[in-house]
């Protein structure tokens, strides 16, 4: 089953590839002014995607039932991922604070951004230590849609520096990809088959 997470992490790097070549070369013609009126408008669109994203690798969870998971494992992800939900929200009232700001309070708004999109990964990156699946299928799928919320909320942290303007657009590793592009790859990974119909026919039913 490690062949999906692997097959999972090569789409998931040449989508951001793909997308990180237009976007930078995009951001460095428009500037620093628009790039930021830019960042803006995706990065709402995305926290409007994380959070039903959240609530699918809940669903999910529910789905495979406790013969597959333990209850005390879905109860942690529950505990995990309202932590989760509820820091989203508080980014997306935050990022409108940011947009309505004078600039003089931009920096400081975007460094509480900051700070909460830190905690958001830590959240997430202890679900998957934190669950315990035999079943070598659904352990798959379920590290698969969870590595693909963690991987946009880093790309989304990692792209403040440059609204910070300490550093250059070119020089980071990835940007975001848009809400579209996340939803489309974040049901990509839901419809990968892993080899066993029962898992497959559960996740090809949630889709954002």
């Amino acid at each position: 089953m490690r062949t999906l997470i692997a097959r999972f992490a090569w789409n998931w790097r040449l989508h951001l590839l793909r997308n990180n070549l237009l976007l930078v070369l995009f951001f460095l013609v428009i500037g620093l002014t628009a790039c930021t009126t830019a960042w803006v408008g995706e990065a709402q669109q995305i926290i409007a995607e994380l959070g039903p994203a959240i609530t699918i690798i809940l669903n999910l969870l529910a789905a495979f039932g406790v013969t597959k998971i333990s209850a005390a494992d879905i109860q942690f992800v529950t505990s995990q991922a309202a932590a989760v939900t509820s820091d989203l929200t508080l980014v997306g009232q935050m990022i409108d604070q940011y947009n309505a700001a004078a600039a003089a309070d931009q920096p400081t708004i975007l460094a509480k951004i900051d700070d909460v999109l830190k905690t958001i990964q830590g959240n997430l990156n202890a679900i998957l230590p934190g669950l315990h699946i035999v079943d070598a299928a659904v352990q798959a799928k379920v590290e698969a849609v969870v590595g693909a919320v963690i991987a946009e909320v880093e790309t989304l942290k990692g792209f403040i520096p440059v609204l910070q303007g300490t550093v250059a657009i070119s020089s980071i590793a990835h940007i975001p990809l848009t809400g579209r592009q996340f939803r489309s790859q974040f049901n990509r990974v839901l419809r990968m088959r892993t080899g066993d119909a029962s898992v497959d026919t559960i996740t090809a039913q949630l889709q954002l």
